[in-house]
């Protein structure tokens, strides 16, 4: 729709690369306030953070071009440009944790109090991202008729009515905003917010695969997005269940010692 944002002298600013530059300071900014409210190691969760969207560029641009290994196969000098557009939210998300992994490894600080506020910020900075795709032309739409379809370009700048994959991104992650801040104020144990996180935007990512109309890697029917969809909601559920049930182990422990004591 615009994917030149700003042109003065010899500058150009890029829609995308603006509003992914946006998403992530606005990702940092509310991970920051939200380990604030909830009394979490901000400073730790802000440094992780940082080594996260390090990582997270990298694994992004990695997944999104084994996606669209055909056009890079034949381009490889435009690997490295991922400020022309061309990052993907699940590699990311995986090279992002692991980082944060590490980190907490190394400075001997709970993983969870680290990902826990970073839940609902990875969904609003997302959210960002997906306009940014919309303005770009990116991560477009099957062509169709009906509800969720607009007059919309291609990356190719080819118009035609096509699903709007980009609105329905940004607002499935901002639904994710709201129910991930819900389970990081709730808390029931460390570890929640990020597990329920996982299964939510897993689930989106999956579902809205199947609107997408650009190309990509398929193996077995699915997208390669939808298997690290998949994956997330596996993950999330697992730890979800772990997580409990190492919550309850330890409230048993503790309720032991007490009549113990008693």
């Amino acid at each position: 729709m615009r994917p030149i944002l700003l042109q003065f002298g010899g500058i150009t600013l890029l829609s995308y690369t603006v509003f992914l530059d946006l998403a992530l300071l606005v990702g940092l900014w509310a991970a920051y306030r939200f380990a604030r409210w909830y009394r979490l190691p901000y400073g730790h969760v802000l440094d992780a953070a940082l080594w996260g969207i390090l990582a997270g560029l990298v694994g992004a641009r990695l997944h999104f071009v084994l996606a669209n290994w055909n056009y890079y196969a034949a381009k490889p000098g435009e690997i490295a440009q991922f400020w022309r557009g061309g990052v993907a939210f699940g590699g990311g998300l995986a090279a992002g944790a692991a980082a944060c992994w590490l980190y907490s490894r190394i400075r001997r600080v709970s993983l969870w109090d680290i990902l826990d506020p970073l839940a609902p910020a990875l969904a609003l900075a997302s959210a960002l991202g997906w306009v940014g795709n919309l303005l770009a032309g990116s991560a477009y739409g099957r062509p169709g008729r009906g509800f969720g379809y607009f007059f919309l370009p291609d990356i190719y700048g080819y118009i035609e009515y096509r699903f709007a994959t980009q609105l329905a991104g940004a607002l499935a992650s901002l639904i994710v905003f709201v129910l991930a801040w819900w389970a990081l104020h709730r808390r029931r144990w460390p570890g929640a917010a990020f597990a329920a996180y996982l299964v939510l935007t897993g689930a989106s990512q999956f579902m809205l695969e199947f609107m997408r109309g650009d190309d990509t890697v398929v193996v077995g029917g699915l997208r390669l997005a939808q298997w690290l969809g998949i994956i997330a909601i596996l993950a999330g559920l697992a730890l979800l269940l772990v997580l409990r049930r190492r919550r309850r182990a330890a409230s048993d422990s503790t309720d032991s010692q007490e009549v113990a004591l008693g």
